[in-house]
């Protein structure tokens, strides 16, 4: 599944250079990742990237499996490390970083290797560090689009993989305290009205 993912995700980037052109995740509040140590999962195009850099965090690193994600992101910021690797994976030690954020990457695997991601982030976490967590959620406009491969999870036409969560199972799959919403929000794409559905979590290992 892995390597299917990742040739997909390479030809993505190959055709478009950046996949991801809009953001609707808000501003982080100040000082968010001010004199931390930060970790990104799936650094992407590095949109969330750039915005974690604008609060001068004390170390950033951040992982793709896409080795075309990450070229694009070396050519573009500096003062970050960035790793070729797998969510399921991690290439750091136990408790290394104050935060991990992890924006729309789980949802692009399927259930076994969403356990193993979680596994991983809560390892290399440092108590009392917090997941930034979001997602597409169930009842999202494009929710039911390509084939269906497991429950609320979707393989489109380019290859990709899409899971929909709901606000109880992010609970059950990190265990962590904390909060979990669903958040709503209504879109114009291409002159008609969507309904956008994320979940969106900030959680805490005690």
């Amino acid at each position: 599944m892995i390597m299917e993912a990742r040739k997909a995700w390479n030809l993505e980037y190959k055709r478009k250079r950046e996949v991801w052109r809009q953001r609707f995740t808000e501003f982080f509040p100040d000082r968010t990742f001010t004199g931390k140590a930060v970790l990104e999962l799936g650094v992407g195009n590095g949109k969330t990237l750039q915005k974690i850099l604008l609060q001068n965090p004390a170390r950033v690193s951040a992982v793709d499996f896409s080795p075309v994600a990450i070229r694009l992101c070396k050519e573009k910021f500096k003062n970050t490390e960035f790793f070729e690797a797998s969510a399921c994976g991690l290439p750091f030690k136990g408790g290394e970083f104050d935060i991990v954020v992890c924006f729309h990457t789980l949802g692009h695997l399927l259930k076994p290797e969403r356990k193993k991601a979680v596994k991983e982030i809560k390892r290399v976490l440092k108590k009392g560090g917090n997941v930034l967590f979001e997602d597409f959620a169930v009842g999202d406009f494009r929710f039911g689009k390509g084939k269906k491969i497991e429950d609320n999870t979707f393989k489109r036409g380019n290859g990709i993989t899409y899971h929909y969560f709901t606000a109880s199972e992010v609970k059950r799959l990190f265990g962590m305290k904390g909060k979990v919403e669903l958040v709503e929000k209504s879109l114009k794409l291409a002159g008609k009205k969507v309904k956008r559905k994320e979940i969106k979590a900030e959680l805490f290992k005690v």
